[in-house]
């Protein structure tokens, strides 16, 4: 079931945030949701971002240097 959620953001980085989305071909939402799910599984995982996220040690996530700069800074070090 779908949910809202209203946040408040810096007005360019709502900006960026619909140009990627445009230019992804995908909502505002579903880019946000996205990350958000992106960031909750490695939480859950107890993974950074970059580390391995499954028992048999398969990096599915890559590496942080690999991601866009708005995630490795919603990620965190």
């Amino acid at each position: 079931m779908k949910s809202k959620l209203t946040l408040r953001i810096e007005e360019d980085v709502k900006e960026s945030a619909k140009r990627l989305a445009r230019e992804r071909g995908e909502s505002l939402s579903g880019l946000g949701e996205s990350y958000f799910r992106i960031l909750t599984e490695h939480s859950a995982s107890g993974a950074q971002i970059g580390e391995p996220t499954s028992a048999d040690g398969d990096d599915r996530s890559g590496h942080s240097e690999d991601l866009d700069p708005v995630t490795r800074r919603i990620a965190g070090p």
